[in-house]
């Protein structure tokens, strides 16, 4: 009978080091909030037992996703529940604690492991601008298995798009990403000739409009520098416009390097030397009889952290309006 037991045991306790150790990927197993489930749930199979290990909520219990910051809260504060494995109706007495948080990790009832940060990420230039990581699953070290029968517990790995729940945390890339979100970046202060902004003033075809950045400012072209701790990761960002596109509301778009240059009345008809313009119909049919134009800029925002450095690409957007007119040529007779 003995042998019979010993026998019984080792074979539980391989099947049930499998089981509980879980899937490596895949979605959290939402519970009915009407009908929790039991902390323990264990197969009745008198050859086969394995356990699901369910705290006081599941792995999601700290809400939805933050969409200002891009991550998730942590967890409720769990109840320590024991584990107790029945095989053939006999109880063999194993009693385990599963705290929320171990050494930084935090338990996923989905993965049925604790999960953390794992520290071999991917290049950084490949999750430049995304919250995504890679993540280590610590599956359950039961004593009995391990001492007994020599099988203990393993770690795999997974990718996650989002940060799971507790996860406090974050990889360079992440407390990157993060930091460049709190930038509060803005539109160029557009400067044009014909100006806009002037009662009156028009532009004709064929003649020359100018393009410019007027009264550059760090948060509208840059350099805009910051450096902050996030998640345990001091990260340092510098933001900078490395071009500008005009959409000059006519269906043409002109790409200009640099802020442009900016006009003064002594310069006469010519174009502008660094950033222009030249159109070819009215705007008379455009809504307000004025076409819109849209300076479009180009930021990249350059970051390191830990050794680590990318580049995260951004754009901001101002609009003015222009009218453009044709020119009436007038003949004075003799």
């Amino acid at each position: 009978m003995l042998k019979r037991l010993v026998t019984t045991i080792a074979a539980v306790a391989f099947t049930s080091a499998l089981i509980v150790a879980g899937p490596v990927s895949g979605s959290s197993v939402q519970a009915n909030p009407a009908d929790p489930p039991a902390p323990v749930t264990c197969s009745s199979n008198p050859t086969q037992i394995f356990c699901q290990i369910a705290l006081d909520g599941s792995d999601d219990a700290g809400g939805p996703r933050n969409e200002a910051t891009g991550f998730t809260p942590a967890p409720r504060v769990c109840t320590e529940l024991p584990l107790e494995r029945v095989s053939g109706g006999v109880d063999i007495g194993e009693r385990i604690k599963i705290d929320c948080e171990r050494d930084g990790a935090w338990w996923s009832n989905s993965r049925q492991c604790y999960v953390s940060v794992s520290a071999a990420q991917g290049p950084p230039l490949l999750y430049a601008g995304q919250d995504g990581a890679y993540y280590d699953c610590q599956h359950i070290n039961y004593p009995i298995f391990c001492q007994d029968f020599n099988i203990c517990a393993r770690t795999t790995t997974f990718w996650s798009a989002t940060t799971p729940p507790g996860i406090t945390i974050f990889t360079p890339v992440q407390a990157a990403n993060q930091l460049v979100r709190s930038f509060n970046l803005v539109g160029v202060n557009i400067g044009l000739a014909p100006d806009p902004d002037a009662l009156g003033s028009r532009g004709y075809v064929g003649l020359p409009v100018w393009m410019w950045v007027k009264d550059p400012t760090e948060a509208s072209y840059g350099p805009y520098r910051v450096t902050e701790t996030l998640g345990g990761v001091t990260v340092t960002a510098e933001a900078n416009v490395t071009s500008i596109i005009w959409n000059m509301g006519d269906g043409a778009s002109v790409p200009c390097a640099g802020p442009g240059t900016a006009y003064q009345s002594s310069l006469g008809l010519v174009d502008s030397p660094s950033c222009g313009y030249r159109y070819k119909q009215i705007s008379a049919g455009q809504p307000g009889g004025q076409y819109t134009v849209t300076a479009t800029s180009q930021w990249e925002v350059a970051w390191e952290a830990e050794g680590q450095a990318a580049v995260i690409p951004l754009t901001t957007e101002q609009a003015t309006n222009v009218a453009i007119r044709e020119l009436q040529s007038v003949n004075v007779g003799n």
